[in-house]
């Protein structure tokens, strides 16, 4: 419509760390993760990622981006595995590989006895640590996260840290955060306010 979400973000990062995205409500956040996930369309003068540039083609770029809404957006009829299986069949990804990258996460998530439920009956904090397990398992090199832990109890959020902490060393992470304890973990924080960097 006519209001601006994002007026003149100039920002560059670079992979092997957590960046978290703050700032009051209405202030961009959604919108910044998700035109960097190839989501929106966008006007720049300059905008790469991943060496795609996001005025373009953005086909190649999703393939490599882990994306996780602020709402829960995997199919709510498929059982926890079935969602990973889905998403596997999507992206090609070898059987032999699906077993073994989903096995690892749902036991890293604690998820594994839940394998078989749907997932529109688990709990908030199940759901979100499924979405992060599902955005993680092509292994993405952007990896970026709509307030993930937003609503769920203390137990799942230290979980879906523990496995953002571990992709670091592989990834670049950008997580929007409203906890200030999450902001502090980051190694960098991005404050919009207004749509601008401030």
């Amino acid at each position: 419509g006519r209001r601006l979400a994002l007026a003149g973000i100039d920002l560059t990062v670079e992979a092997g760390q957590i960046v978290g995205v703050v700032g009051p409500d209405g202030a961009g956040k959604t919108t910044l993760l998700r035109a960097l996930a190839g989501l929106l369309e966008i006007e720049a003068d300059q905008a790469i990622v991943l060496g795609h540039d996001l005025r373009g083609d953005v086909t190649e770029l999703k393939a490599n981006v882990g994306y996780v809404p602020q709402s829960f957006s995997l199919h709510r009829d498929l059982s926890v595995i079935e969602n990973l299986r889905f998403t596997a069949r999507l992206h090609r990804l070898p059987q032999t590989q699906l077993a073994e990258r989903a096995g690892e996460l749902l036991q890293r998530t604690g998820l594994a006895p839940f394998a078989e439920r749907a997932s529109g009956a688990l709990s908030g904090g199940m759901k979100q640590k499924l979405a992060v397990a599902n955005a993680l398992l092509l292994r993405p090199p952007l990896l970026l996260l709509d307030e993930p832990t937003a609503g769920v109890d203390v137990m799942a959020r230290a979980e879906i840290w523990a496995m953002l902490e571990r992709e670091r060393t592989s990834s670049l992470v950008l997580i929007s955060t409203s906890y200030l304890d999450e902001a502090a973990a980051c190694d960098r924080l991005v404050y919009l306010d207004g749509g601008r960097i401030v």
